[in-house]
């Protein structure tokens, strides 16, 4: 080796040539070009064409409107409330025309709900002057009814008059006993409230019971008759001091299905 170039850098060719020969390679590679060196070779270019290129994505996700509701919700408006309220008007012209007809409205009975509503179903009727029915023959108010009396079963279940039938003629019931009430217990006294309409046809059931003897001549538990109780209402009660109970008998089939009409009286029937 020169000792003028000792100091000096080998070129990449002199590398390459002194590997070979240490080697022993007999193949020679050819030789670089005179102007190619490591140092002046650049590296290769980076790929703009990726690295500097934002990529796009592939798809871009699909973008959906807000819904919007397929109807308006309704609004209502509060209802305007009447600046006042006031009970309508009493029927004064119906209580002027009882006054003329005949003052004031008689007494109400309740018909009877005992053994005998298994046979018997009625319902309610307003409470009438005495005076309208006055005017129809063989019609009584209950004040009216006496012991011995033959009638139907009433049409309602609240009644003021009630039509009588001669005994001889058929007919449903029959009247046995009259009952007053404030002579079974202080319970009912004139002075008492209305105690309810079970306490009021318990006890009335309880006195016709003592009186069915009397009349038919057989106890009630031996005799094959039945028997219920027409007993005073609330507004009796209370506004006209009603505490009288008619206590009526009548006939039933062999299966106490059916009421048997009669057509005579049932006073000492024994049976």
């Amino acid at each position: 080796m020169d000792k003028d170039r000792e100091d000096q850098p080998l070129s990449s060719e002199e590398l390459l040539r002194q590997a070979r020969e240490g080697l022993g390679s007999t193949d020679a590679a050819p030789d670089a070009p005179a102007d190619f060196s490591i140092e002046s070779y650049p590296p290769p270019a980076s790929d703009s064409t990726f690295d500097d290129v934002e990529q796009e994505p592939a798809f871009a996700e699909p973008t959906f409107p807000e819904p919007t509701p397929s109807f308006e919700e309704p609004t209502f408006s509060d209802r305007d409330e009447p600046a006042s309220w006031a009970p309508p008007p009493a029927n004064t012209e119906a209580d002027e025309f009882g006054a003329l007809m005949g003052g004031d409205p008689a007494p109400t009975r309740r018909s009877g709900s005992g053994i005998g509503r298994i046979l018997i179903v009625l319902a309610v009727l307003a409470v009438i002057g005495v005076g309208v029915f006055s005017l129809l023959d063989s019609s009584k108010t209950v004040d009216d009814i006496a012991v011995g009396d033959c009638l139907d079963i009433p049409e309602e279940d609240v009644f003021s008059t009630i039509d009588t039938i001669e005994c001889t003629e058929p007919h449903d019931l029959e009247v046995f006993a009259l009952v007053d009430l404030s002579n079974v217990s202080v319970e009912f006294s004139s002075a008492a409230s209305y105690p309810g309409d079970t306490a009021v046809y318990d006890a009335a059931f309880d006195a016709c019971w003592d009186e069915f003897e009397f009349y038919v001549g057989v106890p009630y538990e031996d005799s094959v008759l039945y028997m219920d109780a027409f007993t005073p209402t609330l507004e009796g009660w209370d506004e006209q001091g009603d505490r009288i109970v008619n206590c009526v008998l009548y006939e039933v089939n062999a299966d106490a299905t059916e009421l048997i009409k009669s057509s005579r009286s049932l006073r000492n029937a024994n049976r």
